[in-house]
């Protein structure tokens, strides 16, 4: 970490993107781009500043290099944060390398990932000592992550093609930072986290997702500045600046690593975690093996007693009942005796599992609205319609699910986190079921988070009507007036490489009629178009709607979402070239498909977040209470938001055209829509069905 500020030559950062500079002699028919330059030079004056920007950088403006420059020739340690691995692929693979040809040297960068993202030597031994598999195929599976564990230098489970995303398998291999043993473990030396960490303690670039920023900056919160992370934990080095790219999503990011969650299945991990690790010792078999049974059990009751819905339902005081409470009082008094027998142990290998038995028992309390032994509850959570202001009252205990967060005797663990109001909800999958809670307001623990870090928050669609003010309030800059701001617009020619086709006359999104006409207006666009389409749909039901009719009245080949990993599936309608992709919201954005693969996206509806949703349905009330309306706060500016990304799939190069048809007829009948509309790159507007099919034709013909 730099000890002194730095001192960028801007003109020099401009002058790399010049005719003159390196890139030209890089890159084959090189064009300067002033918005890339214009990028550039705000991020070198961030730097130069050590203070925050927020910026704006339309598609095509090329940003990833245009802070990659400035950071690199900085000389600081930086962190790039991405939203996806799409992004950290294309650092890594293309513009770090492309970089390093123009200047004519190396960068030491860094990947990092969370743990459980890495095979373990350690629980793959023990899983291969076990007398059978399941099943053939997962037999199958592990020989093979057998065999490539001799051959891998990273142990990344991203180089294992064949492994399901959700393998059930790679949960019996790999370690979350509960179930490492950090400096103790036999394998610690040759850890591949172990081996990543040290890697990137040397590098000036490090490369993460936000998932793990945020789950680190809780415990840098926590940790003296000097702690290199050696308890196991997932920890990024220090650093001297931080750039969120694809950053229009990070508070929600941020929320879920504020949050609590507590599963049947992370019981059911304690018991057998610990179950695995005694084993070889009969007499702690003998007096453990009764107490972790009974734990399991009234785990599985309590949750039992938990209503099981297919989405997330709302959990509030008036979900308690003497059934809940008395199984809670039940597996508390379990989990204390485990906590205290450990204890007692005094053995530095098994003081993780009386951490993990706190912890469960903290957050539990927390979820049901009891103060519990730590007093949690009062530590860390605001009053609902309290004022929004950045109160530093102390709390106990941090309640983050991720890893030895806690002392057995619940010491203060960060005294300067400031209490937000949090709603809870359940939530099931066919594994587990668990109960969440997440803050309603982020904004105040991001802006106690990243107060002292210079920040560079960065994306394609961060403004609503040209202000930044509604982005600010999510991420904790609202209050703050030393934040830089720029805005960039797109450099490619939208009013001559796309058409907006908005009908009027379909019935509104609520309308019984509405699916079967959207469906069939959907059809005839994809017939027209000749396929090399994306269906972006606002529920799961509208995709499967969707994805049926186009089976059964186009001739082109359907690509379900779900039906196959992300990658393979887009990889496959890349090279289809006539294929239709039908997918809810996480195909609307950090989707890159450029030329004529791509040439129409349908959008169903207007992307508002569903009021039926607990957290939606109480940031709402939690706004009303402040006299701020929930619509204009919230609603609104973040389906705006969410628009433009699911718009931004279309154009992705300057020689790219196509029609994005929004079939939703609030854009044009109500007077928000301008609001949509002011949101958009501006092009030329269709309203009438045989418009929008002649463009498509028109489209079609030039391909041919």
């Amino acid at each position: 970490m730099t000890t002194s500020s730095p001192s960028l030559q801007v003109p020099e950062i401009e002058q790399f993107f010049s005719m003159e500079g390196p890139l030209s002699s890089t890159i084959e028919r090189y064009e300067t781009r002033d918005e890339q330059s214009q990028i550039a030079r705000e991020v070198a004056e961030a730097i130069n500043s050590q203070g925050k920007l927020v910026a704006e950088a339309g598609t095509g403006t090329g940003k990833t290099l245009a802070y990659l420059v400035p950071a690199i020739a900085s000389g600081l340690r930086v962190v790039i944060s991405t939203g996806t691995k799409t992004l950290q692929d294309q650092i890594i693979e293309k513009e770090l390398p492309l970089l390093e040809k123009a200047v004519g040297k190396s960068f030491h960068v860094q990947l990092m990932k969370g743990r459980s993202n890495y095979l373990c030597h350690l629980r793959a031994g023990r899983f291969a000592q076990q007398p059978y598999l399941p099943s053939m195929p997962q037999k199958q599976l592990f020989d093979r992550i057998q065999q490539w564990k001799d051959e891998t230098t990273t142990g990344d489970r991203a180089e294992l093609s064949e492994l399901p995303d959700d393998s059930p398998l790679w949960a019996e291999v790999s370690a979350t930072s509960d179930q490492c043993t950090g400096r103790r473990c036999a394998d610690y030396e040759r850890c591949w986290v172990t081996q990543m960490r040290r890697s990137a303690s040397n590098a000036q670039i490090i490369i993460v997702n936000h998932h793990l920023y945020f789950a680190d900056a809780m415990l840098r919160s926590q940790q003296p500045a000097s702690s290199s992370g050696e308890s196991g934990l997932a920890v990024i080095p220090t650093h001297d600046m931080v750039i969120f790219d694809e950053a229009h999503d990070l508070d929600e990011v941020a929320a879920q690593h504020y949050g609590i969650q507590v599963s049947d299945r992370r019981i059911m991990e304690l018991t057998r975690d610990f179950s695995r690790d005694i084993a070889h010792d009969p007499l702690m078999v003998a007096r453990f093996s009764a107490l972790l049974g009974q734990i399991e059990i009234k785990g599985r009751q309590f949750f039992e007693e938990i209503p099981r819905h297919d989405n997330r339902e709302p959990f509030t005081h008036d979900s308690l009942n003497d059934d809940i409470l008395g199984r809670f009082a039940q597996l508390d008094e379990l989990l204390g005796q485990l906590e205290a027998e450990v204890g007692a142990l005094d053995n530095p290998d098994y003081m993780s599992f009386c951490r993990r038995a706190a912890q469960l028992s903290s957050e539990l309390a927390f979820l049901l609205y009891q103060p519990g032994r730590s007093g949690l509850l009062a530590s860390i959570e605001k009053p609902l319609g309290a004022p929004s202001t950045m109160d530093f009252s102390p709390i106990i205990d941090d309640p983050t699910p991720v890893g030895d967060v806690y002392d057995c005797d619940g010491e203060d663990t960060d005294p300067g986190r400031p209490p937000v109001p949090y709603v809870r909800f359940t939530e099931s999958s066919q594994r587990n079921r668990s109960l969440v809670a997440r803050p309603l307001d982020v904004a105040p623990l991001m802006e106690y988070t990243l107060d002292a870090i210079p920040s560079v928050f960065i994306s394609a669609t961060l403004a609503v009507k040209g202000s930044f003010e509604h982005y600010r309030s999510r991420v904790g800059l609202a209050h703050q007036s030393d934040v830089r701001e720029t805005l960039v617009e797109s450099p490619f020619d939208y009013a001559s490489q796309v058409r907006l086709y908005l009908p009027k006359d379909i019935p509104e999104p609520n309308h019984p009629d509405f699916p079967d006409e959207a469906a069939q207006r959907t059809i005839d666009l994809v017939n027209r178009a000749g396929g090399g389409a994306f269906v972006l749909c606002t529920s799961k039901r509208m995709v499967r709607s969707m994805a049926t009719a186009l089976e059964t009245h186009t001739p082109f080949r359907v690509l379900l979402q779900g039906q196959a990993p992300r990658t393979r599936l887009l990889n496959t309608f890349r090279q289809d070239g006539h294929a239709v992709l039908v997918a809810t919201m996480s195909f609307w954005q950090g989707i890159d498909v450029p030329g004529a693969a791509l040439r129409l996206v349908i959008i169903d509806k207007l992307p508002f977040a569903s009021p039926g949703d607990p957290v939606v349905a109480a940031r709402l009330n939690h706004l009303k209470s402040r006299g701020l309306s929930p619509f204009s706060k919230y609603q609104l500016p973040q389906a705006a938001i969410l628009l433009r990304q699911g718009f931004g799939r279309l154009i992705r190069r300057k020689t790219d055209r196509g029609l994005i048809a929004i079939l939703d007829r609030r854009m044009t009948q109500k007077g928000y829509g301008k609001v949509f509309l002011k949101s958009l790159p501006p092009c030329p507007l269709l309203h009438d069905h045989p418009s929008a099919l002649d463009y498509l034709s028109a489209i079609r013909e030039e391909l041919s």
